[in-house]
């Protein structure tokens, strides 16, 4: 009996010693990838802020006042030639009735 009660209190305290230690290593490692998702969180704000810059750059204000102005000027002209266009169609269906 006294062999059996030494051989479980061995046992236990080999697992004891055991969950200890990965606990330890688990403590460990949770510090590390709190570490790593701060870095990835601060990463990616970096990364936002760098898009943002490049696209305040790629065009300047000007550029694209210009390219606005060209497409409404464009806009303006394909309707008016349209409105035109209906008018002459309209006129003449009136003068065929």
């Amino acid at each position: 009996m006294d062999w059996l009660a030494i051989s479980v209190a061995v046992i236990g305290a080999f697992f004891t010693i055991i969950g200890y230690l990965l606990n330890r290593k688990d403590q460990a490692q949770s510090g590390q990838i709190n570490l790593l998702f701060s870095k990835h969180d601060q990463d990616v704000k970096d990364l936002q802020e760098l898009r943002v810059k490049l696209a305040e750059n790629h065009y300047s204000k000007h550029e694209l006042d210009d390219r606005i102005n060209r497409m409404e000027t464009a806009f303006r002209e394909g309707m008016k030639s349209l409105n035109d266009k209906l008018d002459k169609i309209l006129n003449i269906m009136i003068e065929h009735k």
